[in-house]
């Protein structure tokens, strides 16, 4: 994949970084933060954003970060990312853009054990290098919950309408009652709750 070639060379000692660097725009990666891509192309754009955004050059400060800013780079980051809120290689590139972290701590395959989180994120003392991330995370923690609220509650049953209809009524509840299941064990596989109480017990 294209972007991961572009993450391997940016984070190298290659000579031809800097160059490389310049070419690699906001309004190019942000065509790459999709609700409609895969969630691991938009989880190696963001780990980009992080590692342009964390680039120092001569002055001892990225440029990039300002203009991703100003180009409203993290609003659209705020709108795309909660759509992965159950993806936790988004959730890794979230908080390396945020904490400043070197993308190349983040395992290939992350997962929400909170050994692992500890082990790629621990800072001391800790220090947000771009604050304004922040709330995309929290967006997306948020719509983690609103998945599993919307799923665990079934519709209500209409005592007027016919046997018949009841039963059918009454099928699919317990099908969606096993979906609801099945997506909060899903939500409990991820973590998600670990990684809200390990966020809250770093950043609070």
């Amino acid at each position: 994949m294209l972007l991961k070639v572009v993450q391997r060379l940016l984070t190298s000692e290659h000579a031809l970084v800097p160059q490389l660097a310049r070419l690699v725009t906001t309004k190019w990666l942000l065509h790459f933060v999709r609700a409609a891509l895969p969630a691991s192309v938009v989880a190696t754009a963001v780990r980009l954003v992080a590692v342009q955004c964390h680039r120092t050059g001569r002055a001892g400060h990225s440029g990039f970060a300002s203009e991703f800013v100003r180009a409203r780079g993290l609003a659209v980051l705020r709108a795309v990312l909660p759509h992965f809120c159950l993806d936790a290689d988004v959730y890794y590139a979230v908080l390396a853009l945020a904490l400043g972290t070197d993308v190349r701590l983040i395992p290939e395959a992350p997962s929400f054990a909170v050994q692992e989180l500890f082990a790629t994120f621990k800072v001391d003392p800790l220090k947000l290098a771009m604050p304004g991330a922040l709330p995309v995370f929290f967006d997306m923690l948020r719509q983690t919950f609103i998945v599993i609220s919307r799923t665990a509650t079934p519709p209500p049953v209409d005592a007027a309408t016919s046997p018949r209809h009841q039963q059918q009524q009454h099928s699919q509840q317990g099908q969606q009652q096993q979906q609801a299941q099945a997506q909060v064990q899903k939500v409990q596989q991820y973590g998600t709750i670990h990684l809200f109480l390990y966020a809250g017990g770093r950043l609070f």
